[in-house]
């Protein structure tokens, strides 16, 4: 069993690599593709930026309203002891 002199072994003669694109041919397409992706991952993340942003807002207001509604609970619940 003898291999032939033009044998890769399963690679292409460039290893993988490619040379500049034929005339005509348009070898960046995938390179658009994937800038095209990385634009729409850039905005769907500043999206969820955003809207992370709105949700701790959120959260910290209802935080200082919980905060206040027990104080005033509290302060209440003083008065009615001072009351009684």
């Amino acid at each position: 069993m003898s291999k032939s002199r033009n044998s890769r072994n399963g690679r292409s003669k460039t290893d993988g690599r490619t040379g500049p694109p034929a005339e005509g041919k348009t070898a960046d397409r995938p390179v658009v593709s994937l800038v095209e992706q990385a634009e729409s991952l850039r905005a769907s993340l500043k999206d969820a930026l955003a809207k992370t942003s709105e949700l701790i807002t959120c959260l910290k207001q209802h935080h200082k309203q919980t905060k206040s509604v027990r104080a005033a609970l509290a302060s209440l619940r003083q008065l009615e002891k001072v009351g009684t």
